[in-house]
């Protein structure tokens, strides 16, 4: 279903990250996830540092688009060429403030602003007003920075990786003489992102191959989960369009899923040499990665306990080839199942599931129940245990493995 992370070994490098941001263009997910799980997932390797090079040369722009708990909050990438086709219309705050607005005014005409820089030109204000103001704007797709460590710091280091990529960037920044302040150790400047264009149909064209490339068989679900301007009626004239012209196909390629299906031609050819999956793998995902159908192109199968799950941020799942085996909530106290627990397949998910996160894709799971039921004295108890979880007094734990820096 999903284009994205069918290759057998993924590619590593500045040159694979910025292809697969050409991939991921406009997309969304929680800035938490990106470097996590998403970014390593399709880079082998990957470094942080990759990006901040990507974006600080001015080849990439990250913006936000809403803020969600725990600092966190929705991004997503565009190659700077196609930034002003593809960017999100800013959100008009619903109530902008004094701090807010000179912010806007401050960051007119191309102006561009270390944090230090941000706050001496917002003397009048206080620190922490004027940091709240930024990311309310960058949330609302007004501001960005050439640099995401901005938004590591946010969150805090949650890899070595980050770690490492966070001190080499303080490294680089410029200090004042005598013990350097907050603003002075956060690298990256400010700048306003470029309105998109006035012409819907050049957006509705650039969003619609930016989808076809990105889920390679487009379905109306797809479409509505990432938000397209216009939905998926919009997307629809443009993608009629296209088929007129022969560069995409319409056909039944997903059952179930109606006619109103649209792929290039890459797609289909992928799909006519494709003989299924294999019985031995499995794939740990983040709940709302591009490449989890489930939610978007799919509706969520019925699930064991009384709630469904959802495209949460923090959450995981893990598919294999018959579908949805687990789905692991945010805070990692919950797990859903859809398989038999003495079964292979259940074997091969957890063992999935444990590998992401001893490797720190995913975050340390504290498992208190499965299928809504209390994990001590469940059927998954000695299964979770075989495949590495340690049992508590409080139910069974997880974490990932140390990982030092440099090793």
């Amino acid at each position: 279903l999903s284009a994205q992370g069918e290759r057998a070994r993924p590619d590593t490098g500045v040159d694979a990250l910025y292809r697969v941001i050409e991939q991921l263009a406009g997309a969304t997910a929680p800035a938490s996830e990106w470097e996590r799980s998403i970014l390593p997932a399709r880079v082998r390797n990957y470094q942080p540092f990759w990006l901040d090079e990507l974006t600080g040369s001015g080849e990439v722009q990250w913006f936000g688009a809403g803020s969600l708990p725990h600092r966190d909050g929705w991004v997503g990438f565009v190659p700077a060429d196609q930034a002003a086709a593809l960017l999100p219309s800013p959100t008009a705050l619903a109530d902008p403030t004094e701090a807010h607005n000179a912010l806007l005014e401050l960051f007119g005409d191309g102006v561009a602003l270390l944090t230090r820089g941000v706050h001496a030109a917002l003397a009048g204000f206080t620190a922490d007003v004027v940091d709240a103001a930024l990311w309310d704007l960058v949330w609302a797709t007004s501001l960005s920075n050439d640099s995401l460590a901005v938004a590591r710091r946010r969150q805090g280091p949650r890899t070595a990786a980050a770690r490492q990529s966070t001190r080499r960037a303080r490294s680089r920044a410029p200090r004042r003489l005598g013990r350097p302040t907050t603003a002075d150790a956060v690298p990256g400047r400010w700048f306003r992102l470029a309105e998109p264009p006035a012409s819907a149909t050049v957006r509705a064209h650039a969003a619609a191959g930016a989808l076809l490339d990105r889920h390679g068989v487009l379905t109306r679900g797809a479409a509505a989960a990432e938000g397209v301007p216009g939905g998926f009626a919009g997307a629809y004239r443009v993608l009629s369009a296209m088929e007129d012209a022969g560069r995409v196909q319409r056909g039944y390629f997903v059952e179930g899923l109606g006619a109103a299906q649209f792929a290039g031609s890459t797609a289909v050819d992928q799909l006519r040499s494709a003989r299924g999956g294999d019985d031995d793998q499995a794939r740990a995902l983040a709940a709302t990665d591009p490449a989890n159908p489930y939610g978007a192109a799919l509706a969520w199968p019925k699930s064991p306990a009384s709630h469904l799950p959802g495209r949460k941020a923090g959450a995981t799942v893990v598919i294999d080839h018959q579908g949805l085996a687990l789905f692991c909530e945010r805070g990692g106290k919950s797990l859903l199942t859809w398989c038999p627990p003495d079964s292979d397949r259940a074997r091969i998910a957890l063992g999935t599931l444990c590998g992401e996160v001893r490797a720190g894709r995913r975050t340390a799971l504290h498992l208190l129940k499965v299928d809504a039921e209390e994990v001590h004295g469940s059927p998954w108890t000695n299964v979770l245990q075989q495949a590495g979880f340690a049992l508590t007094p409080r139910g069974l734990r997880l974490r990932p493995e140390r990982v030092r820096v440099g090793a």
